[in-house]
């Protein structure tokens, strides 16, 4: 299990005593969809696009939906996954499948970016793009990016490489105050 992995494990589970760092996607609450133009990009074997964004009361989550061709057979392996019983899981994306978010007041962050510390006295990073859980079956596989925090006025673009897959770099803009208007109607249910 990757120290991602057990990131979210000891936190999902809502150890007691242990505070989430203002970055961190909130436990329970319900995101709100985001309005954006959706664009597919793809090579001659990948076809993938930003499928969904959800937002949250302090960040956003896409979800970057990869499709591969016929004739990639060993596709769910590229991301570390193996079918099991209908079940498969990832053990996240290629290393060369490069994610990064650029914000209206010149904030960015990529994958590529170090975890940022768990505790709470750290001073959180100025933004940030995570990964955040993936399934996949045959050739489709969908995976999260969580993203923090919410945009200033203005357009936050995505930024999507993967060199593997002769992917040039590809831009998806969003407006962000569609994202900050979505987060407005997420939900805690337990508040």
């Amino acid at each position: 299990m990757s120290e991602h992995d057990q990131t979210h494990e000891n936190l999902g589970n809502g150890n007691p005593g242990q505070e989430r760092p203002i970055w961190y996607k909130p436990d329970g609450c319900i995101p709100y969809p985001v309005s954006f133009e959706r664009k597919i990009f793809r090579t001659n074997t990948v076809a993938l696009t930003v499928s969904h964004i959800a937002a949250f009361p302090n960040g956003f989550e896409i979800t970057l939906t990869i499709a591969a061709s016929p004739e990639r057979k060993d596709f769910l392996r590229t991301f570390g996954m193996e079918q099991a019983k209908g079940r498969s899981e990832s053990a996240g994306p290629p290393a060369s499948l490069r994610i990064g978010v650029a914000f209206p007041d010149g904030n960015s962050a990529t994958t590529a970016d170090p975890y940022p510390p768990l505790d709470s006295d750290s001073d959180p990073p100025s933004s940030l793009i995570i990964e955040d859980g993936s399934a996949g079956a045959n050739r489709l596989l969908n995976q999260r990016y969580w993203i923090w925090p919410l945009p200033p006025d203005g357009r936050v673009r995505l930024l999507i490489e993967w060199p593997a897959e002769n992917l040039g770099p590809s831009v998806v803009d969003i407006e962000a105050e569609e994202i900050v208007k979505a987060a407005r109607q997420a939900v805690d249910p337990w508040r």
